[in-house]
């Protein structure tokens, strides 16, 4: 009887000591599972963290060369506007130069003369044509680059366009000479037969630069001296200025 209670009392005792091994595995499992939950939530809060920090140095990166883009690009512009006033006053100056020298009778037989070619040329003009078209004095060329650079950054491209609301290339440079007296064919090849073709090198504040064969031009921009130049570029862009040393022209063409 005795042997029977001291059996029984081992087996209770070995039953409570596995209850407590028990108890204390479950004790460590739910300390390991808050602490593997503690360190996810770290590790999370960490990622989150670095995901900004990653975000702020980018935005900043990305705001640095923005920053660097645009004063490269005002520092273009500021110098293509220079470079077209320089030319306007050297040409003014070399205008008003001849004119003073001219006898009062050769002065008045020039203009009677630019009269009648102006009204014959606008009416080729006007009809499509691409001979001769209305000569527009030297000296306004500055004024034209100066006009042409107000619509940077502000006009789109648009395929067909001849307005501010939308370019293409002919169009904008038929839109910015006629405004300032020069009247222009609409399209691209139409224009090379506008002036005389010279070499790329050789152009100025006015002239225009041309890609592709003569007879099969496919791009057209405004010369603004020192191989600037400005123009409609392409779909998804704003008139801009660009520069022969990126974007080298096949020929030029000085305007008669």
């Amino acid at each position: 009887m005795k042997q029977q209670e001291d059996d029984k009392a081992e087996v209770e005792a070995q039953q409570t000591a596995l209850n407590k091994s028990i108890k204390k595995d479950k004790t460590l499992q739910i300390e390991l599972m808050q602490s593997s939950a503690d360190l996810d939530a770290k590790r999370a809060e960490l990622n989150a963290k670095k995901n900004k920090e990653d975000a702020a140095a980018q935005k900043a990166a990305a705001d640095a060369k923005k920053a660097a883009d645009d004063a490269d690009k005002a520092k273009t512009i500021a110098a293509a506007t220079k470079a077209a006033d320089t030319a306007k006053d050297s040409v003014g100056n070399k205008d008003q130069g001849q004119q003073a020298t001219e006898p009062a009778s050769t002065q008045t037989v020039q203009l009677a003369s630019n009269n009648n070619n102006a009204k014959r040329n606008n009416s080729a003009g006007s009809n499509g044509g691409s001979g001769s078209f209305t000569p527009a004095s030297a000296a306004s060329y500055g004024s034209v680059t100066a006009y042409a650079l107000s619509f940077v950054d502000k006009s789109p491209y648009a395929w067909g366009g001849t307005t501010p609301a939308g370019f293409d290339c002919s169009g904008f440079v038929q839109y910015v000479f006629g405004k300032k007296g020069k009247s222009l064919p609409r399209m691209t090849t139409a224009q090379e037969n506008a002036g005389t073709q010279i070499p790329v090198g050789q152009a100025q504040a006015g002239d225009l630069y041309f890609w592709g064969g003569r007879g099969s031009s496919y791009h057209v921009a405004i010369a603004l001296g020192g191989g600037s130049f400005v123009h409609a570029p392409a779909p998804g862009q704003n008139v801009s200025v660009g520069n022969t040393h990126y974007y080298t022209p096949s020929f030029a063409v000085r305007l008669n």
